[in-house]
């Protein structure tokens, strides 16, 4: 492994255990909380509360990740498990409010990329996008192959924003706050792809106030942990 790689790989990882970090200050046992929301939703589906049971097992889903996550990287197909849990979630606070597609295509789902680089954008389009909206708002998310790339799209029919803004955001001047299940923003995704794939990959943003926005992903596809080493 040449030394450029060794070290971007070091501080990849540093990134992730700061992150995890911030979800365990609140000192509670991992072992204790899984157990207790299990319980909790065992006691839902008792009572035929079927839909708190379901929304019960995604918040665990996704707590669990983010206690439990040892690795810097993970496959297309963990990432987008997790996104429908965030998803389920959504749908179930924006009842009748919110519409999300989810679909990835079978030939990238062993795709490797860094842990937590698609959430982040999602929360974005429900927070910044959709949740402002007089209307019912829609969050489509999918991944195909292209070639030797696998393209990631985050769509919303959200607020929109002028390309002033956009142009901040992708330059790191400005980050949308309030991200809720990451602890991430843009500006800390776009360094963790630079750690990962160097000038390999591509990032833009297309938006119009009132219009949605578009996020797209254009990542080289490498297979199986660890092909980051490679």
């Amino acid at each position: 492994m040449q030394a450029k790689q060794l070290t971007d790989k070091i501080k990849l990882e540093k990134n992730l255990r700061e992150t995890q970090f911030r979800f365990l200050q609140a000192q509670i046992s991992p072992h204790f909380l899984f157990n207790t929301l299990n319980l909790v939703a065992r006691v839902a589906l008792k009572e035929k509360a079927e839909q708190t049971a379901d929304l019960i097992y995604n918040l665990s889903d996704l707590l669990r990740r983010s206690y439990t996550t040892s690795y810097s990287s993970c496959t297309l197909g963990e990432e987008f498990h997790h996104l429908e849990s965030y998803l389920k979630i959504q749908r179930m606070r924006y009842i009748g409010q919110l519409e999300t597609e989810i679909w990835l295509e079978k030939a990238v789902e062993d795709t490797m990329i860094p842990v937590f680089s698609l959430q982040p954008l999602v929360e974005n389009a429900v927070i910044h996008g959709v949740e402002p909206l007089s209307r019912k708002g829609s969050i489509n998310v999918s991944a195909a192959r292209d070639g030797a790339e696998v393209i990631i799209k985050i769509i919303d029919n959200g607020v929109g924003m002028n390309q002033e803004k956009v142009d901040q955001i992708l330059n790191g001047q400005i980050e949308p706050s309030r991200v809720q299940t990451s602890g991430m923003g843009i500006k800390n995704v776009k360094a963790r792809l630079d750690l990962f794939y160097g000038d390999r990959y591509c990032f833009s943003i297309k938006s119009r106030p009132g219009r949605g926005t578009e996020v797209t992903l254009s990542l080289p596809i490498n297979l199986g942990r660890g092909a980051e080493n490679e």
